[in-house]
């Protein structure tokens, strides 16, 4: 139930920015009036005439000519992104469930939606966006990597694609993608997908089992990437068939034996062609 006073009180007293603070659902119908209001002054209507702000019931109480609105204002509010430090949270990647098990993960990872994702069509759920967080199509392992990069780029606050090249999660939203396509386009299923990585820091982004085969993956942001002790570990230990280095430049050429470096442009045309002859997953 909506508590009419305080959303009053926040219209008239509103509490300063705090990134780190998930705003009330009065303070959200609050936000929203303020700004209907002043966005009607600035475009020179007339609010008093549309019953906005303290000239509605919502804010000027009984006697005043009903609020209407056009929606859910606590969908419509503008909010701040969610803080770098949150999108890395540790109960996001943590494999051990909190005391209150699955479902306050979920309840958590619904206020995180609620507070930093209001405004997006179709949001998503606490469940969804845990497994977005999890990526557990993708990985058996805690790593932390939002699959979706429309989601991450709501999460991180990019509205506009010039936004995204100077972000310092640029490499996560890049490889994100990558990866998602490269799931998508040799159809394997969640059983058949995995993320490796050792003690010693060597790593592989994405190990795809196809029967007795297994294809390695590695996602670089760079136009040239080079062939890496990581990518010799993985290669090695993994018994790769072969390891593609999928890379933002518009090249390929080999890295090595069983290793090329492949321009992500190709990989519908290349990787579609491959898994003509991969056998079914189990």
């Amino acid at each position: 139930m909506l508590d009419f006073a305080k959303v009053r009180a926040y219209y008239f007293d509103p509490p300063p920015e705090d990134p780190e603070r998930i705003p009330a659902r009065e303070e959200l119908y609050a936000r929203y009036e303020r700004r209907r209001f002043e966005d009607r002054l600035l475009r020179g209507g007339d609010p008093e005439a549309e019953g906005l702000g303290p000239h509605g019931s919502l804010i000027g109480g009984p006697g005043k000519p009903l609020t209407l609105f056009h929606g859910f204002p606590e969908l419509r509010a503008r909010l701040r992104p969610l803080p770098l430090r949150w999108f890395d949270h540790s109960r996001g990647r943590t494999p051990i469930m909190p005391p209150g098990g699955l479902e306050e993960a979920h309840a958590f990872f619904a206020s995180l939606s609620g507070a930093y994702l209001a405004g997006m069509r179709d949001r998503p759920s606490g469940p969804l966006l845990r497994r977005h967080f999890r990526s557990a199509e993708l990985t058996r392992q805690a790593r932390s990597r939002v699959a979706d990069s429309g989601i991450l780029h709501a999460l991180l606050g990019l509205t506009d694609r010039t936004d995204v090249p100077s972000h310092p999660k640029v490499g996560a939203s890049w490889e994100g993608f990558v990866i998602r396509q490269i799931v998508q386009l040799v159809r394997a299923s969640p059983e058949q997908c995995f993320h490796w990585s050792t003690h010693t820091g060597a790593e592989l982004d994405l190990l795809v089992l196809a029967g007795k085969r297994r294809y390695g993956f590695e996602v670089k942001r760079s136009e040239a990437p080079r062939l890496t002790r990581s990518m010799r570990s993985a290669l090695e230990t993994l018994k790769l068939d072969r390891l593609d280095v999928i890379h933002a430049g518009t090249e390929r050429y080999r890295l090595g034996e069983r290793v090329r470096a492949l321009p992500a442009v190709e990989l519908a045309g290349e990787l579609r062609a491959v898994t003509r002859r991969w056998p079914e997953g189990p």
